[in-house]
C-alpha cells in the first residue's frame, strides 16, 4: 500500500512538472492544465487495466487527511490580514452565495454534458472542486496581466476562504459515500 501511495505521488509530481511548460506554452492556466493532465492520466490508467492499490477510501483518506491541512495551513500563513479586512465584503459574497451559485451552475452543465452519467451527489462534489479550482487561474491571470494588488487580494481571499468550504464539501462527500456503502 505504502509503494502504491508513492507511485502516485511520484506520478502526480510528474504531471506538476509537465504542466508548467505546457501552460506557459498553450497560455492557459496551469490549474486548467493541471485538471486536464489529470483527467487524461486517470483515463488512461483506466484503460490499460493498471491497478494502482489505491482505491477510494485510501484517496480520500490521503487527500483529506494529509494533503488538504497542508494547503489550508499554507493559505491561512500566506493570508494577508490587512488587505483581508479591506476587502472582507466582496471577499465573503464570493465565497458564500458566489460558490454557491458556481457550484451549482458547474453541477448542472456536468448534468448536461453528454456521456457523464454520475449520480447528483458525485455532481456536487466534483462542481464544488471545479468551480473553487478558477480562483486560482484568476489570480495567476492577474498577476500575467500585472494588475491592481487590490484585484490580486480579492482572488486571493476568496481562494483561501473558500478551500474551506470546498473541503467541507469533499469531506461530507466522502462521508456520505462510505455511509452509503
Amino acid at each position: 500500500m505504502v509503494q502504491s501511495i508513492v507511485v502516485f505521488l511520484l506520478g502526480a509530481f510528474a504531471l506538476a512538472l509537465i504542466a508548467e511548460p505546457v501552460a506557459r506554452l498553450c497560455r492557459l492556466p496551469y490549474t486548467s492544465v493541471l485538471v486536464v493532465l489529470g483527467i487524461v492520466a486517470g483515463q488512461a490508467v483506466e484503460f490499460f487495466g493498471v491497478r494502482t492499490g489505491l482505491d477510494y477510501i485510501v484517496l480520500t483518506d490521503v487527500v483529506l487527511k494529509v494533503l488538504l491541512p497542508v494547503l489550508i495551513y499554507e493559505a491561512a500563513q500566506a493570508m494577508d490580514l490587512a488587505v483581508l479586512r479591506r476587502y472582507l465584503i466582496p471577499v465573503l459574497l464570493l465565497v458564500g452565495p458566489g460558490f454557491l451559485i458556481a457550484t451549482l451552475v458547474t453541477a448542472a452543465l456536468l448534468v448536461l454534458a453528454p456521456g457523464v452519467d454520475l449520480p447528483w451527489l458525485a455532481v456536487l462534489i466534483l462542481a464544488a472542486l471545479l468551480s473553487s479550482t478558477d480562483p486560482l487561474a484568476i489570480t495567476s491571470q492577474l498577476k500575467n496581466a500585472r494588475c491592481a494588488r487590490a484585484a490580486e487580494h480579492r482572488g486571493r481571499g476568496r481562494r483561501y476562504a473558500e478551500r474551506p468550504a470546498r473541503d467541507c464539501a469533499l469531506h461530507c462527500g466522502a462521508h456520505a459515500r462510505a455511509v452509503g456503502r
